[in-house]
């Protein structure tokens, strides 16, 4: 799956849904959407910036809830 299809997958999902989504791949789908998005990330920070921090969570929790 790459990272687009992902984006498209997820449209409209809640934070904790995305994140238990995004762990429920497998290892290497999520290796390919976290390299596209890092990708994209280096030349368009302001895009993706906020996906790379959020997604590896355990247990779907936003990081607020992750770090508590």
């Amino acid at each position: 799956m790459d990272f687009l299809t992902y984006e498209v997958l997820t449209k409209g999902m809640c934070p904790c849904c995305r994140s238990r989504f995004f762990n429920r791949l497998p290892e290497e789908e999520r290796e390919v959407v976290i390299d596209t998005a890092m990708e994209i990330d280096s030349f368009m920070p302001h895009v993706y910036g906020d996906f790379i921090e959020l997604e590896e969570i355990p247990d779907g929790k936003e990081t607020s809830e992750a770090t508590a």
